[in-house]
């Protein structure tokens, strides 16, 4: 059991464990991911990570994967750790879908042509088979039984992201919020809204990072007649 109450821009939490003793201790507030709204810097990103990915000559890099990682999380709007979960089987099969690790919600897996040329290249530039987890740790044994530590592609990925775009907070949450951003951009907040599972468009907004002058915009462009 958790209890919280904030002081002086601090969290002050009590626990109790197992054997029903309390205990309490201070945890700076999360500071909120934001999206990445430039699509000129996703491509600057793609293009950093990509590197010869696309030479059929160049031999397997380990770096390829934060490559796949990247398109994989922005495509489908998930989070890193649930793209980490991904095996091979969970991308090529048709009418597919997962749960999310933190809300167990039923994620679908749809698969955009210019993603499933990315994913099948990688696939067999790798070698995997249909079990392999898509995201695979490098073993001694070959094996590709388990994925990248979490905080492995999220150190890699923070590099890259915060180096081409100092103002972005980087997270679990970046590329799913940068996804959902898009996919506004494109569509609406009622979209992302359902894709996202929300309950308000409220919640939506700001999971986003949608500002004032953003919506205030979208608003004097507003006509209910065209």
């Amino acid at each position: 059991m958790r209890k919280a109450k904030s002081i002086n821009g601090k969290f002050e939490i009590t626990r109790t464990d197992r054997a029903g003793n309390k205990y309490t201790y201070i945890a700076n507030i999360a500071t909120p991911a934001t999206p990445i709204k430039s699509k000129e810097d996703l491509y600057k990103i793609s293009a950093d990570l990509r590197g010869n990915f696309d030479d059929d000559n160049a031999p397997v890099k380990p770096s390829e994967k934060y490559y796949v990682l990247f398109k994989t999380a922005l495509f489908l709007g998930l989070r890193i750790s649930d793209c980490l979960s991904l095996k091979v089987e969970d991308v090529t099969k048709e009418d597919h879908y997962i749960y999310e690790k933190k809300t167990q919600k039923r994620h679908p897996i749809i698969i955009h042509d210019e993603l499933k040329t990315i994913l099948l290249r990688y696939i067999t530039r790798h070698n995997l088979q249909p079990t392999d987890y898509l995201f695979y740790a490098n073993r001694k044994d070959g094996s590709k039984s388990k994925p990248i530590d979490k905080s492995q592609a999220y150190r890699k990925l923070k590099e890259v992201i915060e180096r081409i775009c100092p103002n972005v907070r980087f997270s679990n949450h970046t590329l799913r919020k940068s996804c959902f951003y898009q996919l506004y951009l494109k569509y609406g907040l009622e979209t992302v809204q359902k894709t996202a599972g929300h309950t308000s468009s409220l919640t939506t907004a700001t999971y986003i990072g949608l500002s004032d002058s953003e919506l205030r915009e979208k608003l004097l462009d507003f006509n209910p007649f065209e």
